[in-house]
């Protein structure tokens, strides 16, 4: 399949090609052949890039993949996580009125009963830095309406700081900087999809 669009990309006169990739999770344990391919794309991609004048890529619903990607050869890469997506599944039996929330350090999404103990585990301080968690730094566990606005607001605040650290790495044209944040995080595994 790789290659099909591969040779689609390559001879399109089209400026702008448009992937999406649904429900990819690059950084399960069990997808390391998958990561191999995506490297290879993206390598793919770049050179394509490169020889090829006006030529650029888009990635929406990148999920996990977000930050590698928007480190390698997409020039746009957008995604969205539902912060309640957990908590509203189908096959609970109780809906959980209270969403999920973002942790910046693992740059994944957290149950409020995970995000509850490890506040418990600091002192019943939240350990986040973004404005919100600064001037709120107790867990309003009793007003799920303000409990999830601080989470919505927090989740914001964190990706536009993750954003603000992918251009950054773009503008000093060093993909280390991306490399260096996802291994410290849970999704480490994707430290293999970029080109370096």
């Amino acid at each position: 399949m790789m290659s099909t669009i591969k040779e689609y990309v390559s001879t399109s006169e089209s400026p702008l090609t448009i992937f999406k990739f649904k429900n990819l999770n690059l950084n399960d344990e069990n997808m390391a052949i998958e990561r191999k391919e995506f490297k290879d794309f993206l390598i793919e991609l770049s050179l394509i890039a490169q020889h090829i004048e006006n030529k650029a890529f888009t990635l929406f619903e990148a999920g996990n993949q977000a930050f590698p990607a928007a480190l390698s050869s997409f020039a746009i890469v957008s995604t969205g996580f539902n912060l309640d997506r957990e908590d509203r599944r189908k096959d609970q039996k109780e809906i959980c009125p209270f969403m999920n929330r973002y942790d910046p350090w693992t740059m994944t999404m957290q149950s409020k009963d995970t995000f509850l103990k490890t506040v418990e585990n600091n002192d019943n301080v939240i350990s986040c830095y973004c404005k919100v968690c600064a001037e709120n730094p107790t867990v309003p566990i009793n007003d799920f309406i303000e409990y999830n606005r601080q989470a919505k607001e927090h989740y914001l605040l964190c990706r536009e700081q993750e954003m603000n650290e992918i251009t950054t790495a773009i503008e000093k044209q060093d993909a280390l900087m991306g490399f260096e944040k996802l291994q410290r995080s849970a999704l480490k595994n994707l430290t293999e999809i970029i080109p370096r």
